[in-house]
């Protein structure tokens, strides 16, 4: 079986990293089998779909890191703000940790620079739900809820989970355009 990555080069003529692509009218990981072995583009994140693929790694990332630091925490992504996004770090009494932009900002530059790899994993459907409530990840067991496929796509990075929803990035090392700010 080949895979996208096997079609696509690492790095594009830009020197952009290449962090997934377009088989067959979709947004693919790399890692995914290759539908259409004749219909292949790579993505960067100068790409609309790229530049998708980017944030959505992006948030993936600051959800694992977030629940690392802060497992007792909510992590969500609100809403877009121009170019920037709004995301929220709460405890169960709707407080966030002060030093949370600082904690999260140094995290996440050591997953990038760490480089680790984002897989796709299939699991079975108890699995993905057993990887989901260890790591409290109650909205995507809701969406779990109203199907019982046989098996489920999970996002994976270390030990970290996140059904699989949108095309990530191949690898943590990619992200090198982000900030984290508090805002009051």
């Amino acid at each position: 079986m080949k895979y996208i990555k096997d079609f696509v080069p690492a790095k594009a003529a830009d020197g952009m990293d290449v962090i997934a692509a377009i088989n067959a009218n979709m947004v693919l990981h790399l890692s995914l089998p290759c539908i259409d072995e004749t219909d292949v583009r790579p993505l960067t994140r100068k790409d609309p779909e790229g530049l998708d693929v980017y944030v959505s790694t992006l948030l993936f990332l600051m959800a694992q890191c977030a629940s690392e630091i802060y497992p007792e925490c909510e992590f969500r992504a609100r809403h877009s703000v121009e170019s920037s996004i709004y995301c929220s770090l709460v405890d169960k009494d709707g407080n966030t940790p002060e030093e949370a932009a600082q904690s999260l900002t140094a995290s996440l530059k050591a997953l990038v620079k760490a480089d680790v790899e984002i897989k796709v994993l299939p699991v079975p459907y108890k699995e993905a739900v057993e990887n989901l409530k260890r790591l409290n990840r109650i909205d995507e067991l809701a969406l779990l809820s109203h199907r019982n496929p046989p098996v489920v796509l999970l996002s994976a990075c270390g030990n970290f989970r996140a059904l699989n929803q949108v095309p990530l990035a191949p690898r943590s090392g990619v992200l090198d355009k982000w900030e984290i700010i508090s805002v009051p």
